[in-house]
């Protein structure tokens, strides 16, 4: 019974262990992860609202288009020759090449802003992960002698990573 004890107990630990350091990667990735989405989120909105602004100015040339039908109609029924002469046509024509340019003008913007952020994923995708390491001047304060060997605490955290199993030492091993 005192081993069956003994291999939960240690199954627990190791467990918990394993629990540990996922926390600890969790809380390491965390403020990466949540600046990245923070930014997604910003473009995202920001292509968002050129996009609107498209959509705004295409209603706008829609209704240009609809007033100059109206306006080529009613010169037709007045058995008007010369549309293309008549001021209101020309200043519909005038507005809607306006609004064409501004609508061209936000697709650049938009077009922009996505090779910048494909830019910056290439520049991510390029940078090596550095591994954090201790300073040297903490490397020294954190330097324990063990055996007549010294290792840093992140000498040790090393040493642990590669072993199979984490070391748990065992307080109580007798039955209870």
């Amino acid at each position: 019974m005192a081993k069956l004890f003994d291999k939960m107990k240690k199954a627990l630990r190791e467990g918990l262990e394993v629990v540990k350091k996922g926390t600890e990667i969790i809380a390491e990735k965390a403020p990466e992860v949540a600046i990245a989405v923070a930014e997604k989120t910003t473009e995202a909105i920001s292509i968002g609202k050129y996009k609107l602004q498209i959509q705004t100015v295409s209603h706008k040339i829609d209704r240009n288009y609809s007033e100059i039908g109206e306006k080529v109609y009613a010169l037709i029924k007045k058995k008007v020759t010369q549309i293309e002469a008549d001021e209101s046509v020309k200043k519909i024509v005038a507005s809607v090449d306006k609004l064409k340019k501004e609508i061209k003008s936000v697709e650049k913007k938009i077009e922009t802003m996505k090779k910048q952020e494909q830019e910056k994923k290439n520049k991510v995708v390029a940078q090596p992960q550095v591994k954090k390491t201790a300073k040297p001047s903490q490397a020294k304060k954190e330097t324990r002698s063990t055996g007549g060997a010294k290792k840093t605490k992140a000498a040790e955290k090393e040493e642990q990573k590669r072993s199979p199993t984490p070391s748990v030492k065992n307080e109580d091993t007798s039955s209870e």
